[in-house]
């Protein structure tokens, strides 16, 4: 006889513990679920120098008072950004999306990129000098910039799920707090 809770192989929870690493996709329609204007790439560098701006945001920025932060990526009508298109030119501060081939966002996010310079028409997943990929860094630091109270002026704090207290239109740490789906709590601590 064997007991029902012996089991060879098997992970509980079913998800790896990491104290300092998200695995949520980020822009995923599962976890992260981030929906906002482009923040930083994944090495926390901003587009703008609005919003989060605090411990572990290095003070680099692509576009250092080029754009108003209301005027930075903007959407087109349904809260989307337009597709990126090879007979289109393309200039400093734009922004488009490429979709997953299969469509399936909660498995594969659209990608969001930002153009860097002016006169572009190539592709932006081969030109990563005049292209520059939205992305998370993973780290709490990462979805603070996207999600921290600062983050709302810089066009974050926006996610596919409703805000469920619904005071207003944005998903805030002070509030609902982070989506991080790391374990900051697992990290070993030092007595001193």
């Amino acid at each position: 006889m064997v007991s029902l809770l012996e089991l060879q192989n098997a992970s509980v929870p079913a998800r790896t513990v990491y104290s300092n690493s998200c695995p949520w996709q980020y822009r995923g329609d599962i976890g992260c679920g981030y929906k906002g204007k482009p923040i930083s790439n994944g090495k926390n560098k901003r587009f703008v120098p609005s919003g989060y701006n605090e411990d572990m945001v290095g003070s680099e920025v692509y576009f250092s008072g080029e754009f108003k932060t209301e005027e930075f990526a903007k959407f087109e009508e349904g809260n989307v950004y337009p597709d990126w298109s090879i007979t289109s030119t393309y200039s400093k501060g734009d922004t488009v999306k490429l979709v997953p081939y299969d469509h399936d966002s909660s498995l594969n996010p659209i990608d969001i990129y930002v153009c860097l310079n002016d006169g572009v028409r190539s592709n932006p997943i081969y030109d990563t000098e005049n292209w520059v990929l939205d992305d998370c860094d993973r780290s709490l630091c990462g979805c603070r910039l996207r999600f921290s109270d600062l983050a709302t002026g810089a066009g974050g704090g926006k996610r596919i799920t409703e805000n469920p207290e619904g005071k207003d239109q944005f998903w805030t740490e002070s509030e609902e707090g982070l989506p991080f789906g790391g374990f900051p709590g697992v990290d070993p601590y030092e007595f001193k």
